[in-house]
């Protein structure tokens, strides 16, 4: 490879920093045929005409995004999570500022799909990761396909980008160029079921399933080429019947065996949320003898838009705005009553940038992002009515089977929840080259809101298992729960706190063949506090995190030979659904846990309780932080072939567990029964007592061989 000249290698970092960088982006989601999201798809980007090229991988709600791209074709590979699922797409970016949908469907085996329980829940905040997801592809899977981390610049924290996405990317926004002339596209697509190969797996009639997006965009120069405006609005419908398997009673099963009339009329209401249908598998080994396959209605209405205004200001000013909006509504999968909740998401956002040019090398920006997320989250109207055909005035519960001998009945203990959060930020930055160095300062400051309605246990829990004498099942029938839990008190909670960055970062040319990044990054995320002071958080503020950075890329010969390799520190958050653990204490929420409670007793009406459960956040709570480091060899093979074998590693720190005390302990004249759980507790004035702590440790490490080919 030709050694790059002073010039050569200051242009693409000025043209970077100078926000003139194209801009276009490829966005939208990677579901299955059945419509459930696919985490951890890779999306590989390669233009037609060069040799630009990316590879991102999908959130675990299935959304992706492939920014900063120019005019050209592109060619889109997607490949699912276990390699197995390869789908191509061809896609055209008429302008640098386009912006083009452009969702996928994978057929996956039948060991990757998400079970229904969890597919229908869209992450609430942005702070929010799927953290199941994660840890099911770290201890029952093949592991997390691994991401290598190129550079550890400080602008960026990634906390979290080993996995594939940083917990907190942040993007400014960029000015784009004017543009001479109008362009506008539209879109229409529309799949139908009709079409689809029949899984193996379903029984019965094919489900039925449509698809039909459409998207209309165009943009063009205004007032004498002086103000840039781009809009978009795009909507998305996918309906149809969705197939899954679930465990059901067998028609022997459906009679309440209970001699109370009050435990029989819950027993049998709970047996409604089953429907009529029966198991159709045959029993045997690997197949439960109370699995049915059903197929079961489900509908999502996705609708955004976004308006764009770039103006530039003589020769060294120009302002980016832009508003963006998105609802989801969706009615979700029912397989058996309640199983998923009602969901209505509305995301906005309202972004604006001032970019100076001091001089030709020298760039300033400062910039204002707010954005809102309202989330409203319910059981369904069918499972909220599903006492009224016996006559029961209350809440319907969740029902858990413990060893999963039964589909568990209701959409999780959280819901009905109602979230809303606020985030107002400031930043700014400025990048100067001095000789061989280019420095770079920036920082910003944000102010969260999180106005929150998280009802867990509300609706109250029963808990169903083998016990008494009896199997899961069997005590179902006598109605021998083995626990029942549920909250009561005001659920609403207001909480606010700032979050703080700065970083310095230099790049230093010390050859021509030789470039080292140096940069410190510094983070500061306060203790939140509640507005009307009904919940203390429970731990100060941490504010010793800092992040120190460095890498470089060495091309040692003519041999189209890169060498990169970097190290860092990086900062995680506390998630307020980590601090919110300490709203569930007395005596603004008491939470009851009953052991072998009388079930008649619960619903004719609930008996009062004495003790409590604890909940409480750890004192001694820190931000957790991860050391990552990596390296790669990259080289252009012959044959337009792409080699790259890279390791990236981590250790994590201050992960955050959930410890229980106050467990029941053998005490003399007392039988060790479930029953007496409550009396045999160290702290009589309490049931169980959960802490949340910073104390795990993670290690990670990751081998990657690639292997691609541009096309011709």
């Amino acid at each position: 490879m030709k050694p790059l000249g002073p010039m050569e290698w200051m242009l693409p970092i000025f043209l970077s920093l100078c926000c003139l960088a194209e801009a276009g982006e490829i966005r939208g989601w990677v579901l299955s045929t059945e419509g459930r999201p696919i985490a951890n798809a890779e999306i590989l980007t390669k233009k037609l005409e060069g040799q630009v090229r990316q590879a991102v991988w999908t959130q675990p709600d299935g959304h992706y995004v492939v920014r900063d791209l120019g005019e050209g074709v592109y060619s889109l590979t997607v490949t699912g999570p276990g390699g197995h699922q390869v789908v191509h797409r061809i896609v055209v970016i008429g302008t640098p500022d386009s912006s083009i949908r452009m969702d996928f469907r994978l057929a996956l085996l039948l060991s990757e799909e998400v079970s229904p329980q969890e597919e229908q829940r869209p992450p609430l905040p942005v702070y929010t990761p799927d953290l199941n997801a994660v840890r099911r592809r770290l201890m029952e899977e093949r592991g997390a396909e691994p991401q290598p981390l190129s550079e550890f610049l400080p602008e960026q924290n990634y906390f979290g980008a080993e996995f594939g996405s940083p917990l907190k990317e942040f993007y400014p926004l960029a000015s784009r160029p004017i543009a001479s002339q109008w362009r506008s596209a539209i879109s229409d697509a529309f799949q139908n079921s009709v079409l689809n190969a029949r899984s193996f797996f379903t029984r019965g009639r094919l489900p039925s399933a449509r698809v039909n997006q459409y998207n209309v965009s165009s943009g063009g120069p205004l007032a004498s080429e002086r103000l840039f405006v781009t809009a978009q609005f795009g909507r998305l419908w996918d309906s149809g019947e969705v197939n899954g398997n679930v465990q059901v009673p067998k028609q022997q099963e459906r009679i309440p065996l209970t001699n109370d009339p009050q435990a029989r009329s819950v027993i049998a209401a709970i047996l409604e949320a089953y429907r009529s249908g029966l198991p159709n598998f045959p029993a045997s080994a690997n197949i439960s003898e109370h699995q049915r396959n059903v197929s079961a209605p489900h509908k999502i209405d996705n609708k955004d838009g976004l308006l764009r205004l770039d103006i530039p200001f003589g020769m060294n000013n120009s302002l980016a705005s832009l508003f963006s909006i998105n609802d989801h509504a969706e009615d979700p999968l029912e397989l058996v009553i309640g199983q998923n909740p009602q969901t209505n998401v509305r995301t906005l956002a309202i972004h604006a940038s001032l970019t100076h040019n001091f001089s030709p090398s020298a760039v300033g920006r400062i910039g204002f992002h707010f954005d809102r997320l309202a989330a409203s989250l319910s059981p369904t109207e069918e499972f909220l009515h599903l006492f009224d055909s016996q006559g029961i005035a209350t809440s319907v519960p969740d029902v858990d089977f413990q060893a999963d001998s039964l589909e568990d009945i209701g959409p999780g203990t959280p819901f009905p929840r109602r979230q809303v959060q606020n985030r107002f930020q400031l930043y700014g930055d400025a990048t100067r080259p001095f000789g061989r160095h280019t420095l770079k300062i920036g920082g910003g400051m944000a102010r969260v809101q999180v106005n929150d309605l998280q009802s867990d246990h509300a609706r109250g829990t029963l808990v169903f298992a083998a016990d008494f004498g009896h199997s899961e099942i069997e005590n179902f029938l006598l109605g021998r729960p083995a626990l029942w839990t549920v909250s009561s008190g005001d659920f609403y909670r207001g909480f606010r706190n700032w979050e703080h960055f700065f970083y310095l970062g230099d790049q230093i040319r010390l050859t021509p063949r030789l470039n080292l990044n140096l940069g410190l990054r510094y983070e500061l995320e306060t203790s939140p506090t509640e507005v009307n002071g009904r919940t203390e958080a429970g731990y100060s503020t941490d504010l010793t995190n800092f992040a120190p950075r460095i890498g470089f890329a060495w091309y040692p010969t003519r041999a189209n030979l890169t060498l990169r390799g970097g190290y860092g520190i990086s900062y995680g958050i506390i998630f307020p659904a980590t601090y919110q653990f300490a709203c569930f204490n007395p005596p603004e929420i008491r939470v009851t846990e009953l052991p072998a409670p009388d079930l008649a007793s619960l619903f004719f009406p609930p008996a009062p309780q004495g003790r409590y459960a604890l909940r409480r956040i750890s004192p001694d709570l820190v931000t957790p932080y991860s050391h990552q480091y990596s390296l790669s060899v990259e080289r252009d093979m012959p044959g337009s072939f792409f080699l790259r074998l890279s390791y990236t590693g981590s250790r994590s720190f201050h992960l955050f567990t959930q410890s229980i005390t106050n467990r029941a302990r053998p005490l003399s004249g007392i039988p060790l029964t479930t029953e007496t759980v409550n009396a045999r507790r160290p702290d009589s004035r309490y049931t169980s007592m959960a802490e949340v702590e910073s104390n795990s440790i993670a290690y990670y490490d990751a081998a990657q061989v690639s292997l691609q080919k541009r096309l011709s």
